[in-house]
């Protein structure tokens, strides 16, 4: 008998590296994106010295749900809804209108802890001070994420209908002078552009904010040091003198 060609013979020679539809990986994405912060913000909330995290998160969170994700969600400015630009049955099931503006905006949030990671690894203790190195490598960084999350997830979805107008995003939502290539709008990036002049500040401000918490908190592993040295007492005595100043 003539042999056969295994690969003929395998039910899975025609299926793709990755058997997910385009749909589905933007659905896992979504929410990936969404919830994978929680366990580090979580132990950012124990510890004092790292809680600022917890607030810039916030606050990068609140700023995509207002300043445009909201918007875009539900076509509140002379846009459509999303659930009219998009034809997936599957992302209208299980990432309907009402709570997709909440998990876009819960995925800004990680891109703003993406952000604090980016600059820690730069520099220590980054928001000490403006840095203008700082503030345009947060910009660039979120022109590029926002770049590779069109290309690969919601080019679809996003360039379909009508966009709404935002308050980070007031222009016709038409205009893209360079034409669009696989998602790549330049509304979008400019929108996160702006976002950046809004976001390195309020990090800036929050990391003051808490900064008489840090230096307590890195006062106190000194006098813990000191006194593994043996240097008796001048451990607390520094550190009382110090918190006394501030």
């Amino acid at each position: 008998q003539p042999l056969h060609n295994a690969a003929e013979e395998c039910p899975f020679s025609h299926m793709p590296l990755i058997p997910l539809s385009p749909d589905m990986m933007t659905l896992i994405m979504s929410y990936v994106s969404a919830l994978a912060p929680f366990p580090f913000l979580a132990v950012c909330a124990t510890r004092r010295q790292m809680r600022w995290i917890v607030y810039v998160w916030f606050a990068t969170v609140a700023m995509g749900a207002i300043g445009w994700e909201a918007w875009w969600t539900f076509g509140i400015w002379q846009g459509d809804p999303v659930k009219q630009r998009r034809e997936s049955a599957l992302l209208n099931k299980y990432l309907p209108q009402c709570i997709e503006w909440l998990v876009m905006s819960l995925g800004d949030g990680t891109i703003g802890v993406l952000a604090v990671g980016l600059l820690h690894a730069r520099r220590d203790k980054p928001l000490r001070r403006f840095h203008l190195s700082d503030a345009i490598c947060v910009g660039l960084f979120f022109v590029f994420q926002d770049m590779l999350v069109g290309t690969l997830m919601f080019g679809q979805q996003l360039s379909t209908g009508t966009i709404s107008r935002a308050p980070l995003q007031p222009w016709h939502p038409n205009w893209n002078p360079i034409g669009e290539v696989r998602g790549i709008n330049v509304n979008f990036e400019v929108t996160w552009l702006f976002m950046s002049f809004i976001w390195y500040p309020v990090a800036l401000t929050t990391y003051s904010a808490f900064r008489p918490l840090q230096q307590e908190e890195e006062d106190l592993e000194r006098s813990v040091e000191l006194e593994q040295d043996g240097t008796g007492g001048s451990g607390p005595q520094y550190v009382r003198v110090v918190n006394d100043t501030v």
